[in-house]
C-alpha cells in the first residue's frame, strides 16, 4: 500500500468535514467545530499548522441519528461504541474506506482509516456536574485498571496516566467479559442526562475534563467560521469555550510545544473505494 502524505491526509479529513456538513444541513442536524479544529478556525482560519486532525461536537440526539445516515455509505464508514466490538473509544470516528490507518503503539481496530472524531454532547447533573464528571472518570479508571496491577500510587502519575489512556488504549488489558460489562456501564452513565433538557453540557470523558463543563447557552446557536476554503458551524459561545480550554487562545504556544499529539501511519488501499 502507498503511504499517504500529511497533505493528502488533511485533504481527506477536510473532504469528510465538508460531507458531514452537507449531511447535517440536509437532515437538519446540529454540529460544532471543537477543540483544536475550532481553535484553528478562529486563530488560523484552518488547520493549526502543526496539527493533523478534525474534531466535531454534536448534541446527543443528533449524534445518534448520524449513525443511521452513515449505514451502507459508499465512501465512508462510522465507527462507534455501539457498532464496533473491538472499538476502544467512547466517541465515534468517521473513516474514509479508501484508506488504512495504523495508530502507532495502539491495538488495531477493524475498519480504521483516516478519520475525523465526533464527540457527543450530553447533559450533566444539575446540582453537581463536577461530581458527576468525576464519577464517570472514576468508573473509567476502574474500567481501565480492572486487570492491570499498578505498582505506583503517586497521584500525579495517575493523573498523567489517565489523560494518556483516553487516547492510548494500549493499556486496556481487559478480558472481553469485563470489557463489555464495564463499557455498557459507562455508556449508561454518560447517557443519563439529556442534552436537550440539561443546563450544563459536556462530553463526560472529554480531554480537558472539568474545563469542558459549560452552560447550554454556549451551544444555543451556531455561527459560521472559516476553516480552510469553506465555512462551518461553531458554537455561538466559542469565545467562552476556547477560553475555558486554552486561556489566551489567540496567543501562540512556545515553539517547543507546537507539535501534534497524534502518531500514526496512513495508507491508500491498493483497491480503494472509488468516490463519486
Amino acid at each position: 500500500m502507498k503511504k499517504m502524505s500529511l497533505e493528502e491526509i488533511k485533504k481527506i479529513e477536510l473532504d469528510m468535514l465538508k460531507y458531514l456538513k452537507k449531511i447535517c444541513d440536509d437532515n437538519k442536524l446540529t454540529y460544532f467545530l471543537c477543540g483544536g479544529t475550532l481553535l484553528g478556525a478562529i486563530r488560523h482560519q484552518g488547520f493549526i499548522p502543526w496539527d493533523d486532525d478534525i474534531d466535531i461536537l454534536m448534541p446527543q440526539e443528533d449524534y445518534i441519528k448520524l449513525f443511521e445516515i452513515f449505514k451502507n455509505n459508499i465512501n465512508y464508514d462510522i465507527l462507534t461504541p455501539y457498532n464496533s466490538k473491538d472499538y476502544y473509544y467512547f466517541f465515534s470516528k468517521i473513516v474514509d474506506k479508501r484508506t488504512v490507518l495504523n495508530e502507532i503503539g495502539l491495538p488495531k481496530i477493524k475498519g480504521m482509516g483516516v478519520y475525523i472524531d465526533i464527540f457527543p454532547l450530553y447533559g450533566l447533573s444539575k446540582n453537581n456536574p463536577e461530581d458527576f464528571m468525576n464519577n464517570v472518570k472514576l468508573e473509567f479508571q476502574n474500567f481501565v485498571f480492572s486487570k492491570w496491577k499498578l505498582y505506583y500510587a503517586d497521584e500525579i502519575f495517575l493523573k498523567r496516566l489517565f489523560k494518556m489512556i483516553i487516547y492510548f488504549p494500549k493499556y486496556l488489558f481487559l478480558s472481553k467479559t469485563n470489557w463489555h460489562v464495564r463499557k455498557e456501564r459507562i455508556l449508561k452513565m454518560i447517557e443519563k442526562y439529556s442534552f436537550k433538557y440539561s443546563e450544563k453540557i459536556a462530553f463526560p470523558l472529554a480531554k480537558y475534563g472539568l474545563k469542558e463543563i459549560l452552560g447550554k447557552k454556549v451551544y444555543s446557536k451556531t455561527v459560521n467560521v472559516k476553516f480552510e476554503d469553506e465555512y462551518f458551524s461553531a458554537p455561538i459561545g466559542y469565545d467562552e469555550y476556547l477560553s475555558n480550554l486554552y486561556g489566551d487562545y489567540m496567543k501562540l504556544p512556545p515553539v517547543e510545544k507546537r507539535k501534534t499529539h497524534h502518531h500514526f501511519d496512513a495508507y491508500w488501499k491498493e483497491n480503494g473505494v472509488k468516490t463519486k
